[in-house]
């Protein structure tokens, strides 16, 4: 759900329009239904929205009703989507010598990555771990890697 977060010197004005933002975006079915996480900060009327959606459609739907919200003059978009998370896991992982060779699906939820496939060994498995806990909007990473004999 909408998360609240408010500076100490925040205008009337701008808790107003923080009301108006938040009530946009829980109105989108598609927020409401999956409880995404997102951080709202209003200074002068500038928006700036943070946190993870499930996809670039949700994305797209949160920016738009903040953008039409009256009393919005500018929408900072700090929002990150599960498909970039992926990607760049995927990247962070192809960047590997040796993890690349391994074909690691990689799928994300909320910034919960999840790795499955076979790796050779237990350093290779720390490895992938630590590559996709590096990637921006990872917030965890679960390990459904094997290790499997190099046969």
């Amino acid at each position: 759900m909408v998360q609240q977060i408010i500076e100490p010197k925040i205008s009337k004005d701008d808790i107003l329009l923080y009301d108006r933002v938040k009530h946009a975006i829980e109105s989108l079915p598609m927020v409401r239904e999956t409880h995404v996480p997102i951080d709202i900060q209003i200074e002068d009327g500038v928006v700036t929205l943070s946190g993870i959606v499930l996809s670039p459609v949700m994305r797209r739907a949160v920016l738009y009703v903040t953008a039409t919200t009256p009393g919005v003059r500018k929408v900072v978009d700090n929002l990150t989507d599960d498909s970039q998370i992926e990607m760049g896991v995927a990247q962070a992982l192809a960047s590997d010598s040796t993890l690349k060779e391994r074909g690691i699906s990689v799928s994300s939820y909320q910034g919960a990555v999840t790795l499955s496939g076979k790796v050779i060994s237990e350093e290779e498995r720390r490895a992938a771990i630590e590559r996709a806990s590096e990637v921006p909007g990872a917030r965890m990473v679960i390990d459904r890697l094997i290790v499997a004999d190099e046969a």
